[in-house]
This record gives C-alpha cells, structure tokens and sequence, in this order.
C-alpha cells in the first residue's frame, strides 16, 4: 500500500493537510467538543452511531470529523465549499480518499492527537491480518508514560501508526521504528509527512533485528502483547504461546540501550493463583543489566479478557464470537493461565553495580509521566546510594510540581472539628497518594530546595515549640515520610 507518491512526499505538500484541517477548525479539541468526550478514539459501532448524529451540522469541522473521524461519504461540493484550501482531488491525489459520482470517500481515519494528526485504517478494514490501528488506549498510556528528555538516539520498537516515533521526534535528534508489518510502516512515513516530521527512519523486521548493532537512550514499544491462541492479527497476536513475546521483550531489551538509556513498554503476563504477580514479571530480567520498575495496571479473568479482545470483531462475525471465546479460554485452562495481569515495565541501562527490581499497583493515570518516571529513578539512586541516612539528612529536597495537600475533618463528640487524615496527592503523572500526620505535613512546607532535610526539620520542629528532647525523634519520622514520598516522586532534589 502507498499513500503517497514519493514525489509529493519530497515536496512535502502533504504539510497541506494538516493546515488545512486546522484552519477548518478540525483539531483534538474541538473534536471533543463536537462528540462531548475525551474518549473520541473509540472504534465502537454504538459509539459511531451516536457520533454520527452528533456530526450532523454543516461546520467545517464537522464534515471532516465525518469525512475522517467516522469515514462517512460526504458530497464532494460539500466538502469543497467547507475546505477549499484542501479539495477533494488534492486528497484524492494525496492516496487519502476516492472521488467517484460527485462522492468523497476517505481511505484512511485521520485523527487529531493533541496537536498532531494521525492516520490508521478505517474501522471497516478491521478483519485484514496486517491492519494498522490508530492512537488506542493503550498507545495513550504508554505516551503518557514516556520520559520526554532531549536525547540522541530514539527507538519505536513495533511502531504501529507510529504514534511513539512521532512524539519521541520532538526530543530525539533522530527516531528509528520499526515494524514486522510493512503497512504499518508505510502509516508511518504518512503520518510523518503529514504533522512536518523528517527525523523518522521506518525499518522493516521483527524484534531487534533491523536494529542490530545500535545503542538507543529512548526504546518505547507497544508490542502485540495480548495473550491468545490465535495468530490472526499482527497488530495483537504474536503467535508465541502465553506471556513468552513479553519474557523475551523484557529480558532482551537492555542489551540494546545505551549506558543510562531507558526503554518503556507495556507488557502482559500470564498469572497464576499461587504467584504474585510482581514475582513472576521479576524473573524476566534476572541477569539483565538494567535497573527495572515494574507498574500493575489491571488484572483480568479469562472470560473477560477473551471478550475485551473479541469484541470489535463481534458485529463482523456474530456467530463467531461466542466460537472465538471458547477457543480462548480453553486455551488459558490448557495453559495454567488463571487471570492475565496487564502493566508496564521501565528499564534503565546500569552495567556498574548491583541492578534493582521495585513493582507497584497503578490506580489511575493522570496525564504525562516522564517527570516523575525520572524523580523515582533519580530517588532510587539517592536511597540506594553510599552514605545511608546521614547523606540523605544533608541533601537538599522540595516538594514536586503538581500536588496537593487534603486534608480529612469529622465533628467529634465535644462539636468541635477533629482532623482524622492528611492526604499527599500527586495531581500529575502517576496520581501516587500517601498518608500523613501533621507534624511531618509541616516539615514538608520546609522543603523549600534550599533547607537539607535536618535542616528543615530543625525549623519545623522548633515552630511547632518541640522540646529540644524530642528533636532527634522528630527527625526520624520526618526520614521515613522523605524516603516514602521519594521513592513515589513527591520529591525531587535541587
């Protein structure tokens, strides 16, 4: 499949589009708006039954939205009389859409993504084997997830549409991704036109292959992660029994960072009653030179998952559907499979010293991670570091960006108001929470980035009127609550 004649793609009139349709007042916003929710990326049929209604005007931005949001024919004058800077013959010349009996039909969903746009197969193409879909929640989760630092060398890994290798241009000199399905990269070479982007190399191939001999500081992968019996999909299937694409993702991945690179991926794991879910996930980099922290995002049981990742192919296929869950779940009773654990892992290339292993449970995202990925990592090293609580007593710390102090009021017996909790919440990144007395919430206000933390809880020890007795005490307290609030990226050091 080429959508784009290699001569407009060096003539990068395909920017065109993208003008465009923002100038047509097609964007992320006001898409939103137009289909009142957040959640626009959907591929429901139910869904587009609404949205379509919702569409219905005359706007500009709603026959694009129709045109490439939900991929309904739209009249060509229609069309022409809404976006005249993008007629139809040019998206027609583009490989984006047909022209045929005065009717416009789109070839590709394009879809606004914050301030970019990106293109996928339309949702009628959703039985082909090597089809190639769009910014899905899970694609969300791990951008969010990212670290968004200035870097050299950036790595899609199974780039999809190849939404990662987009955003990770923004701050890497120079973006490889590659794919095992050749019109997944061909999305990409599109969507990199489209949105400007000439730092993306797309290669062909599976695993590390393409990228043999290369160190990357930046390695995001989204692979086909999803534990099933079948091989029908590639974008889902990976044809390997149970969790075992991920145990080798996972364990693999180091080898190819460079000293200090991250790689973020997201993973699943075949889980079993009587393990812990952190436990098996630690066995995959057992021997692996990076550092790992690894986040449980949800749990399923078979039948649900089974049904989760049917379910867009039920309308399709009526009679199929309750064939394809059987086949399924029979297939996690032939494995051991009891429940499939869903997450993602973080790894961090350190050949010198001895490697770490942390895994938390997730309860809700809240935008953009990268900062606060770095401040856990970074509290990892101070923790873990030479010196123990007399260097961590002379470090100087302040609160993160992005927090909030709540606190819990009850009437008691006597009518007067009694604090019964203090609550620490990140309002950013992860949404990490934490517990805490007064006493040490009133140190914290002290951890200004100039004050050490002795520091700091000599000043709050002494406006509270704490006995001189009492000081060392107070201190210790207030060293454990730094060291929890560290290790969950409350914390950063000057």
């Amino acid at each position: 499949m080429q959508f784009l004649p290699p001569a407009l793609r060096v003539e990068n009139r395909i920017r065109a589009v993208r003008q465009a349709l923002v100038k047509a007042g097609y964007t992320a916003p006001a898409v939103a708006a137009l289909l009142q929710t957040e959640r626009y990326s959907t591929n429901r049929e139910e869904d587009g039954i609404v949205f379509e209604r919702r569409l219905a005007g005359d706007s500009a931005s709603a026959i694009a939205a129709r045109l490439f949001h939900l991929n309904l024919d739209v009249d060509q004058v229609l069309w022409d009389r809404a976006l005249p800077e993008l007629p139809a013959v040019a998206l027609e010349e583009f490989g984006l859409a047909t022209v045929k009996g005065g009717v416009l039909r789109a070839k590709v969903r394009l879809v606004p993504h914050g301030d970019i746009f990106i293109a996928c197969d339309p949702g009628s193409q959703s039985e082909s084997p090597d089809h190639v879909t769009g910014v899905t929640n899970p694609a969300g989760v791990l951008a969010d997830l990212a670290i968004r630092r200035p870097a050299r060398l950036g790595l899609d890994l199974g780039c999809g549409c190849g939404i990662q290798a987009l955003l990770m241009a923004r701050h890497c000199e120079r973006v490889i991704a590659t794919d095992l399905n050749p019109r997944a990269l061909e999305f990409t070479r599109l969507n990199a036109a489209i949105n400007g982007v000439d730092n993306v190399e797309c290669r062909l191939g599976s695993f590390f292959e393409p990228i043999a001999g290369l160190e990357f500081d930046l390695l995001l992968c989204n692979p086909p992660y999803v534990i099933s019996p079948d091989n029908q999909f590639l974008f889902r299937d990976s044809g390997l029994p149970a969790d075992s694409l991920c145990r080798r993702l996972v364990g693999e991945t180091g080898l190819h960072l460079a000293e200090g690179g991250f790689a973020q991926m997201l993973i699943s794991w075949a889980q079993p009653k009587d393990r812990p879910w952190d436990e098996i996930v630690a066995e995959w980099v057992a021997g692996a030179p990076c550092d790992a922290w690894f986040l449980h995002y949800s749990t399923e049981d078979p039948l649900t998952h089974a049904a989760k990742w049917n379910q867009p192919f039920r309308m399709a296929d009526v009679a199929g559907f309750p064939a394809a869950l059987d086949r399924w779940t029979a297939y996690y009773r032939e494995q051991g499979i009891d429940q499939i654990g869903f997450g993602a892992v973080i790894l961090r290339r350190r050949a010198d010293g001895d490697n770490w292993v942390r895994s938390d449970k997730l309860r809700v995202g809240l935008g953009p991670a990268g900062d606060q990925v770095l401040r856990v990592f970074s509290a990892e090293d101070l923790l873990r570091g030479a010196g123990g609580d007399k260097a961590l007593l002379a470090t100087p710390l302040r609160l993160a960006a992005g927090h909030r102090l709540e606190t819990t009021l009850v009437q008691g017996s006597t009518g007067r108001w009694e604090q019964v909790e203090v609550r620490l919440i990140l309002t950013t990144g992860l949404g990490f929470q934490g517990t805490l007395d007064l006493p040490v919430a009133q140190f914290l206000a002290h951890l200004d980035g100039e004050k050490t933390v002795a520091e700091a809880a000599t000043t709050a020890a002494n406006e509270s009127g704490l006995p001189s007795a009492e000081l060392g005490r107070y201190r210790q307290s207030a060293l454990q609550a730094v060291r929890s609030l560290l290790e969950l990226g409350f914390l950063e050091a000057s």
